[in-house]
């Protein structure tokens, strides 16, 4: 029969013979995804018995509904072991394979896919053990009741924990979204951006922060450069009491309510707990400086 373990150590061996006997019937039909994925000979032992025929045209039905990326048709060797029948042709059948391995330089193409498929499973076996070590059965147990209790998705927490938001490549789960910038005015302070030839957005009203924003980005990241509208803005404040200059560190987060609701468990201290919208729609919450280490600190959902 053919198991996953037979199919895992294929990946060691050059040339892999599989050998069936008569009577097995339907088996082959049961095991065919195996054969015909692993075989590169198939060999028919025990052929002087009733069956044998049967076992061949079992094999050849299913050889004509597949074709091998490598074009190669696994040939039928007939043998009965017991007196050496067959053993010469099955040699032989040995040496055309390999050869046309040889011939076609197909041989290290075998060995670097058998290489990229081990690889992602000791990649995979890897981040697993990694994963694991950095989280403790308490903490896995609370996630799990978090799930349960529907205040979190299952998705997005793996995301979190592997560091990977939805998408092919290993990017952090929480990233940098953009530097908060604070300025008397947009059109003077976007100039040196320009300058330096840099993209800048249209200026975009924020009226809940009672401001004006443009966005410049750079790289994965952004600067926003904020100008009040109010005297009684929180950057107007800002700007009175300090001067122009960097008023706020905003970080890229998944599930900015599962976030949000950690944070509170974990007794950080929130400006406010309700999550707002800002410039291009975009969902926030801000985190108290005495929690930060003195930095106003933004939470962003989602990416850019």
């Amino acid at each position: 029969g053919v198991g996953q373990d037979e199919v895992d150590i294929v990946r060691l061996a050059d040339i892999t013979v599989v050998i069936l006997v008569p009577g097995m019937g339907d088996d082959v039909q049961t095991i065919k995804a195996g054969i015909m994925e692993i075989a590169d000979i198939f060999v028919i032992n025990k052929s002087d018995r009733d069956g044998a025929e049967r076992v061949e045209r079992e094999i050849r039905a299913l050889q004509s509904l597949a074709v091998r990326s490598d074009s190669w048709t696994p040939p039928i060797v007939k043998t009965v072991a017991s007196d050496g029948a067959g053993v010469a042709e099955l040699a032989e059948a040995i040496e055309v394979y390999e050869k046309y391995l040889k011939d076609e330089n197909l041989a290290l193409k075998h060995k670097v896919q058998n290489w990229e498929d081990r690889l992602v499973e000791m990649l995979r076996e890897a981040l697993l053990e990694n994963a694991r070590e950095r989280i403790s059965d308490e903490k896995l147990s609370r996630y799990a009741l978090e799930i349960a209790e529907h205040k979190r998705d299952p998705y997005t927490l793996v995301e979190e924990i592997t560091g990977k938001p939805g998408q092919a490549g290993a990017t952090p789960a929480v990233t940098l979204d953009h530097l908060g910038i604070a300025v008397e005015s947009l059109a003077i302070a976007r100039g040196i951006y320009q300058k330096l030839g840099l993209n800048v957005s249209p200026e975009e009203p924020v009226e809940g922060e009672q401001v004006r924003v443009v966005m410049v980005p750079i790289g994965q990241s952004r600067l926003e450069l904020l100008e009040a509208t109010s005297e009684n803005s929180v950057i107007a404040k800002f700007i009175q009491k300090r001067g122009e200059g960097l008023h706020h560190i905003s970080l890229r987060v998944p599930d900015l309510a599962g976030v949000i609701e950690r944070l509170k468990n974990d007794g950080v201290r929130l400006v406010s707990s309700e999550i707002k919208t800002g410039a291009g729609g975009h969902r926030y919450v801000f985190v108290h400086p005495s929690s930060a280490g003195g930095v106003l600190l933004e939470l962003v959902e989602g990416k850019q």
